[in-house]
């Protein structure tokens, strides 16, 4: 009979048109002769429940693209829109997504504030698009601009308050004046 091969890779090889193997060796492999100057990532939402592996598949996704290249060139991605029903996992595939920030040459376009909370595919692309360009447009282009909003880099609690701190603060912060914000 047929014997089974097993790789050592924790993806299984597959001739399914969504599988890992047939995505990349149909939409990445045939780019690999021309030259790429940056990426630009949309996070999809199947990824929020694999928040636990999300970080090591991430940071590989970006070395090996980059050693593919052969050039550490800027890979800008989008943190995961704020659609209700990912079943508890949206804050913590946010941090995950956050922490990639430690990756040289990286940047990430926060959509909390622009997303639709009972739409998956929120449809306003043009605000993510405008972040995603002011990264390109400060780091890649050397113009003068904040290109990024708030990131939290800190938090302490005693007795009667937490105390978030953020980086990247620009002007200040303002809370919105709706109520419409997740602070309180």
């Amino acid at each position: 009979g047929i014997k089974e091969i097993v790789f050592p890779s924790r993806l299984r090889i597959s001739n399914s048109q969504g599988s890992h193997t047939v995505l990349n060796n149909s939409m990445i492999n045939p780019l690999g002769d021309f030259t790429i100057k940056g990426v630009i990532w949309y996070q999809g939402e199947n990824n929020a429940f694999r928040y636990k592996e999300y970080g090591e598949l991430f940071s590989l996704l970006i070395s090996d693209w980059r050693k593919k290249w052969g050039s550490v060139f800027p890979f800008y991605y989008v943190q995961i829109a704020p659609y209700f029903n990912y079943y508890g996992s949206n804050a913590a595939l946010r941090e995950v997504q956050r922490k990639a920030l430690k990756i040289p040459k990286t940047g990430m376009v926060v959509t909390l504030d622009i997303g639709e909370k009972y739409d998956i595919h929120p449809s306003n692309k043009h605000d993510v698009g405008s972040r995603l360009a002011r990264y390109a447009l400060k780091n890649d282009y050397k113009i003068d601009l904040d290109e990024s909003g708030p990131l939290f880099k800190s938090l302490l609690i005693n007795d009667e308050a937490a105390k978030v701190f953020f980086d990247k603060i620009g002007g200040g912060l303002v809370l919105d004046p709706d109520n419409q914000s997740e602070f309180v």
